[in-house]
């Protein structure tokens, strides 16, 4: 049986609009957006449904290829920060949510070099509360991502060890009730524990991982049924 789940995905590029809130939102706009033309009979609106319409463009040049068969993305040449942006903001999380879709968000955002949980979903399932989440960028030499899993002093990245160690939950989660929460959860074998690969093509897969953050068959899964096709993916 496979370990990981591969995903075809669509997906996209990271984009922050913040400022068209701002009262300087028109220029902040159009340098984010190299300088196009506003509708100010639409104002922000307008400027947003733009922005989401080349979103959704490249969603779909993700994990796609040409007639040649080369992909129509390619990543490899973003610099570090902007990898780890489009990794664990846009094509792993999206990912994540083609499963489970009703999960609720419940980590912060971890800055680059940190050694935090990248995401937290909160999920209604019988037998896992909480799913844990390792987003990992990796090149063209067809490593997968639990291949570049780290080995701290609280044992390997995704591992329970890891997970409970070092205050990592109370730093992901700003609740201390949640962070009490998914510590009981981790206690008692309701937090399943995943790493998502994303590739330079916008490409994904999905593995999960034993209490020593090595991965398992995926079938061993409590919540990613691989016989189903994902919307937008070819498991």
């Amino acid at each position: 049986m496979s370990q990981y789940m591969c995903l075809h995905t669509h997906r996209s590029v990271f984009n922050k609009s913040h400022g068209c809130r701002t009262a300087v939102g028109e220029h902040v706009a159009q340098r984010r957006w190299g300088g196009g033309s506003i509708d100010r009979t639409k104002g922000c609106d307008g400027i947003h449904r733009r922005g989401q319409g080349r979103r959704v463009a490249l969603l779909r040049s993700g994990g796609a290829f040409d007639k040649a068969g080369n992909p129509l993305l390619d990543m490899s040449k973003l610099s570090n920060e902007q990898k780890r942006l489009v990794c664990e903001q846009l094509f792993g999380p999206n990912t994540v949510k083609q499963i489970v879709p009703n999960g609720q968000q419940i980590a912060r955002t971890q800055g680059q070099g940190s050694n935090g949980i990248d995401e937290l979903y909160k999920v209604n399932r019988p037998d896992v509360d909480y799913v844990s989440i390792e987003y990992k960028f990796v090149g063209q030499d067809n490593k997968i991502g639990s291949q570049v899993l780290k080995n701290t002093n609280d044992g390997l990245q995704g591992s329970v060890g890891w997970m409970g160690g070092s205050g990592r939950i109370e730093k992901a989660v700003e609740s201390r009730e949640e962070a009490a929460a998914v510590r009981d959860a981790l206690r008692t074998n309701r937090v399943e524990s995943w790493v998502v690969t994303v590739r330079p093509d916008g490409s994904t897969a999905v593995e999960v991982l034993d209490a020593l953050g090595k991965p398992k068959p995926i079938d061993q899964s409590k919540i990613i049924l691989p016989q189903v096709n994902l919307s937008g993916a070819q498991p």
